[in-house]
This record gives C-alpha cells, sequence and structure tokens, in this order.
C-alpha cells in the first residue's frame, strides 16, 4: 500500500498539484483494489496524449501522410515508452492494487504502469488543465528525448522557448526549473 505521505512530493515531480486529492489517487488506483478505479481516467489520458501527439507532428511534417504521421505517433505513446515514463516517475510503489496483484507483480508490470501514466494524464485534464499541458507534461516527464529524435532538436527547443515565454510556467513548472531539466538531463548540455 503506497504511503499517502509520498504523494506532495510525487506532485512535485509530476509538475501538477492536484486540488483534488481523490482525483489523483483515483488515478493511481488499479481496479483489482475497489471500485474507484483509474480505467475511465485512463480512457481520457489516452486520448489526450494521442491528441497532443497527433498535433505535434501534424504540425510538424506538414508533407507526411496520414500513415506516416500514424507510425510515428504509434511509436511515441507505445506500452514501453509509457513503461519507461511510469518508472521515472516512480508510479511502481504509489499504484494501489489488490495484495494478490501486487504480489504477481502487478507494480512492475508494464501495461500496468503505461495504464497508471495514461490516467494521470487524464486526471490532470480533468483537473482543469487543457491538452497543451498534457503535452508539456508528457514532454517534461519523459518524452523530450523521445520528441527530439522524431521531430528533432531545433523543433523541439523552438516550441518550448515559445510556450515558456508566453505563460512563464509549463504545467506550474518554473522556465528556469525546465530550462535546467532540459539543458542538463535531456540535451546533455
Amino acid at each position: 500500500m503506497p504511503d499517502p505521505a509520498c504523494l506532495p512530493s510525487f506532485q512535485q515531480r509530476l509538475g501538477h498539484h492536484f486540488a483534488q486529492a481523490g482525483l489523483l489517487q483515483r488515478a493511481l488506483t488499479h481496479r483489482s483494489f475497489g471500485a474507484d478505479h483509474n480505467e475511465r481516467l485512463e480512457f481520457l489520458g489516452d486520448a489526450a496524449l494521442n491528441l497532443a501527439i497527433s498535433s505535434l507532428l501534424f504540425e510538424r511534417y506538414s508533407a507526411s501522410d496520414e500513415g506516416d504521421l500514424t507510425r510515428m505517433r504509434a511509436h511515441l505513446v507505445r506500452e514501453e515508452s509509457l513503461y519507461r515514463m511510469a518508472l521515472e516517475l516512480g508510479l511502481p510503489a504509489l499504484v494501489r492494487m489488490s495484495e494478490g496483484e501486487a504480489r504477481s507483480g502487478g507494480a512492475q508490470r508494464p501495461a500496468l504502469l503505461a495504464d497508471a501514466v495514461e490516467a494521470l494524464l487524464g486526471a490532470v485534464l480533468l483537473a482543469g488543465a487543457a491538452v497543451g499541458a498534457v503535452n508539456a507534461l508528457f514532454l517534461l516527464w519523459f518524452g523530450i528525448h523521445s520528441l527530439i529524435v522524431t521531430l528533432g532538436v531545433g523543433y523541439f527547443v523552438n516550441g518550448l522557448i515559445l510556450w515558456i515565454s508566453n505563460s512563464g510556467t509549463i504545467a506550474g513548472v518554473s522556465m528556469d526549473l525546465v530550462t535546467v531539466v532540459i539543458l542538463t538531463r535531456f540535451l546533455g548540455i
């Protein structure tokens, strides 16, 4: 059972504070734990993630046909990418599940953790964030290096600079922190 005292630091890592603690709790609850689980949030998060990534690809690759765009999107939102994101966020220690699910290795199961990432994205969207904020969280959590590979460094940096200059923050994370994370962790500067 995850320690509720861990949730404030998790929200800080996440880059989003949930005003409704129950929404975060539901996003972190597997269906084996009880009736108030994350599957509906997963549905919403999956749609938001697909829309956000589709929009980025549509803008960047105007000459690409639907098939190419679909393949690029599938690469970015596949289970493996979301699973790695879940590991980086520390979700194995936070997802609530039944004892039986936990004993059978549920906290390390890629599909379960990828679903939890989508549920978190859905919860962020439901909490009132725009699809753009969901995309920003995706970028911050893990997708930066995948998007750099797919979209190119110039496109990513230009878009991020424009976004930061308009708002000063991305999903509540200050411009300075975002800059440090990007330059040191993802771009190796």
